[in-house]
């Protein structure tokens, strides 16, 4: 009985089918190189394997999915390569979008992070430089910055510091800024709306050595409402 057993695991090996009869996708590139390779776990489960066109792996997500022409993952988890094979991003899915925290690893082995809730910016923020000294970190609320924002120069020291309210608005570029980008980039530029996030209360600046240069405040609209510089150059 058991030697029947091995048989027939050989053969479902041997034509590339799992133990419920749904044989793995491949999807290749116009070199004809492998691009995707989809792998069934159970009824409810798949492992979806991405390739560079150079031939290397370059993702893996697995979880819940939904069988479309090609099955796309809901619910699950999500890894991303480098050419090296190194790990540079890890997180989580769920419905389709990114959710709790998103980690990218940086070469010298530090992370960065954003966190997600369904899709949307919530909870804690931080950001490096390429040499691993944090560039900028605070929280977000509903995709807005909220509460205390520090912002880093790249050799480590404070930039500046201060509190978002939670506010934001749009702002739509001028025709006069339209108009320059095209004299710059020599085609129709894609121009998207600047978000401007509320500050709030009291903001401090530092220069590169860390000496203080000014501070500002802020009301609740997000407008200045007194300023001082604090460091002049001689």
């Amino acid at each position: 009985m058991r030697c029947g057993l091995n048989i027939l695991l050989f053969v479902f090996f041997l034509l590339g089918i799992n133990s419920f009869g749904q044989k793995p996708i491949f999807i290749y590139y116009d070199n004809k190189k492998l691009k995707n390779e989809i792998i069934f776990i159970s009824k409810k489960k798949v492992m979806i394997k991405e390739y560079s066109v150079t031939g290397k792996i370059s993702s893996i997500m697995s979880g819940k999915f939904i069988n479309d022409s090609i099955p796309k993952i809901t619910d699950g988890k999500v890894t991303f390569y480098n050419e090296k094979g190194i790990t540079i991003r890890k997180g989580v899915i769920k419905n389709g979008n990114y959710h709790r925290r998103l980690t990218t690893y940086l070469t010298n082995g530090t992370k960065a992070y954003y966190t997600y809730n369904n899709g949307v910016f919530n909870g804690p923020c931080l950001l490096r430089y390429e040499n691993g000294k944090i560039k900028c970190r605070g929280s977000y609320k509903n995709n807005k910055k909220i509460g205390t924002w520090e912002e880093f120069y790249s050799n480590g020291v404070l930039k500046s510091k201060g509190r978002y309210s939670g506010k934001e608005k749009v702002i739509e570029y001028s025709q006069q800024v339209e108009d320059s980008l095209k004299k710059i980039s020599q085609v129709e530029p894609i121009v998207f709306p600047y978000i401007l996030s509320y500050k709030e209360g009291e903001w401090v600046y530092y220069d590169e050595n860390g000496k203080l240069i000014a501070t500002e405040w802020y009301n609740s609209d997000g407008n200045i409402t007194k300023n001082k510089p604090n460091y002049i150059e001689k």
